[in-house]
């Protein structure tokens, strides 16, 4: 009998990228510190959002901030040092010291940022040159800046919070 060679590429697939690991659940988590990716993700949203601001009438900035900052800041968040708790595997009390400290940076970082851009915002209705959000494109990218911020920031403070790794003697 001869084997299909669209099951066999699968199957090879599946070996090379790790993905039978995933679906026999034999994967051990190790937490990855991120320690400059969300540094440049960040860059990318600031950038972004500085494209919005320069072409408002283009979607380029939302498209920029969302796909440079937000969507590889869910990804760093997913595969990043802050392990999910589960119900066989709860999270012992470094691990919520770590995830609880983490998320109030991000937060943190989040709400003063909004304060800023609220006194900002009131401002521009007084002085006349500064930039303030006038469409839905506009609202879109601020929102989607900001997850972007929480997402990069815990991130960050998490992976910073990880103890460094010793040299190894030879």
């Amino acid at each position: 009998m001869r084997r299909d060679p669209i099951i066999a590429a699968a199957d090879w697939f599946t070996r090379v990228t790790g993905a039978e690991k995933l679906l026999t659940w034999q994967v051990s988590w190790h937490p990855r510190p991120f320690r400059f990716l969300p540094i440049i993700a960040l860059a990318l949203g600031a950038v972004g959002l500085a494209m919005q601001i320069g072409h408002p009438d283009r979607a380029i900035g939302s498209i920029f901030v969302n796909l440079g900052c937000f969507m590889p800041g869910m990804v760093l968040m997913l595969f990043g040092p802050l392990r999910q708790p589960s119900l066989s595997a709860p999270l012992d009390e470094r691990e919520r010291r770590q995830r609880v400290t983490a998320f109030v940076w991000g937060l943190g970082t989040a709400q003063i940022l909004a304060l800023i851009a609220c006194y900002t915002f009131a401002a521009a209705e007084v002085l006349p040159g500064l930039w303030r959000p006038r469409s839905i494109g506009d609202w879109s990218t601020l929102a989607q800046l900001m997850f972007g911020v929480v997402e990069n920031v815990t991130v960050l403070a998490a992976s910073w919070a990880l103890p460094r790794p010793l040299p190894e003697d030879d």
